[in-house]
């Protein structure tokens, strides 16, 4: 500042002033310190906040593709297991058949 003396009789006289109120006038400097270093510490928790979120989203989503693959592993083989399953009873059916003797 050009004119010091000029700046801290500003300052004594917002102090009296807010004396008068009971106050405690801050300077702007401060205040906009304080204010910043306010909205960095929220968007700090809120990047941590995310951080997590995504984690544990990427985790969510590598077990539901696991899941899912397990799913269409076992579907697959059900579709074994039941065709296998037709061709048995075909073939216990055969045998039945081959073994039936005629009444004389």
């Amino acid at each position: 500042y050009y004119y010091p003396d000029f700046v801290e009789k500003i300052k004594r006289t917002k102090i009296e002033i807010a004396a008068g109120k009971g106050e405690i006038v801050q300077p702007e400097i401060q205040t906009v310190r304080i204010k910043l270093k306010e909205q960095k510490r929220i968007k700090d928790n809120f990047k941590t906040k995310y951080e997590t979120e995504r984690e544990k989203l990427a985790l969510f989503a590598a077990a539901q593709h696991h899941l899912n693959d397990k799913l269409v592993q076992a579907m697959a083989r059900i579709d074994d297991l039941e065709y296998e399953n037709a061709e048995l009873r075909e073939e216990i059916a055969k045998i039945k058949r081959s073994q039936v003797v005629p009444i004389k």
